[in-house]
């Protein structure tokens, strides 16, 4: 029996505009409504993606920054593994001479160095939150982290990019999202492994809990739990850590539905 829902956003439930379907949203509240739990395990902000709240009834904390924060609908952190305060000097000094935009996370405030910079602004749009802008000051240090993303828009020079970021900071693990963006936690941090952690704390088993994602930031997460699956569009690494692949075309929430969830067991999901 499925107990937890357990959703990445941007690229899963969300459209490349960050905005969740309405057709999607009401099957998400017929699934709550059948006493399924539902959370996010996001890269996104605690308070970026529990705004969404408003359209899908949150049963459980949410897992925010990759698995770097857990925290409960009343905004308590229950979890936070951020990126050392000296790394997270290192590596923004890192991002900043190679040229590309580059923004951390202090708690729950976005800092960038220029908030009127077009990445700044994408991405102020893409997340609905405003930036503090620091200028110098980003790079100076005195802070950790909870995770740091960077911009870069040129597949083959991104590619360079990580090369050489995982070469220069081994203690530190590097995804791609989206396709330019580049995320960097502490390693060992991940969404699986702070689902778990959750997971734990709420008396749930693994194989009650369904898992979705598209990313290979959800790789982890995907591998880690029986009941997992990656959307159409997914990127390879997250296909291959699946139990199941969404069809092309497929609406996936409604596919997990019928094919997971009422596959498997007697509920009344969808009349």
């Amino acid at each position: 029996m499925i107990r937890l829902l357990a959703l990445d956003m941007d690229g899963t439930i969300l459209d490349e505009g960050g905005v969740l379907p309405p057709r999607r949203a009401e099957l998400l509240r017929e699934l709550a409504d059948e006493g399924i739990r539902i959370t996010f395990v996001t890269g996104r902000m605690f308070r970026s993606a529990v705004r969404y709240g408003e359209m899908v009834p949150l049963g459980a904390p949410l897992v925010a920054y990759n698995g770097a924060m857990i925290v409960d609908l009343m905004g308590v952190m229950w979890y936070h593994d951020p990126i050392p305060e000296e790394e997270t000097r290192r590596v923004l000094g890192f991002f900043r001479d190679w040229g590309v935009y580059v923004q951390a996370y202090n708690r729950e405030e976005l800092w960038v160095e220029e908030a009127t910079s077009p990445a700044s602004r994408y991405y102020a749009r893409l997340s609905g939150v405003e930036p503090t802008q620091v200028g110098d000051d980003l790079y100076r240090g005195g802070f950790a982290s909870t995770k740091i993303l960077a911009v870069e828009e040129d597949p083959k020079r991104m590619e360079e990019l990580i090369r050489e970021a995982r070469s220069s900071f081994p203690s530190l693990d590097f995804y791609t999202s989206k396709g330019q963006f580049l995320e960097v936690m502490l390693k060992g941090v991940n969404k699986g492994r702070s689902l778990e952690m959750l997971i734990y704390f709420l008396g749930i088993q693994k194989d009650q809990v369904l898992v979705m994602g598209d990313g290979d930031n959800d790789s982890h997460m995907l591998s880690s739990f029986p009941n997992s699956v990656a959307v159409a569009g997914a990127s390879d690494l997250a296909k291959r850590s699946a139990r199941f692949v969404v069809p092309q075309g497929a609406e996936p929430v409604e596919w997990i539905r019928d094919n997971v969830i009422c596959g498997a067991e007697p509920c009344r999901c969808g009349g």
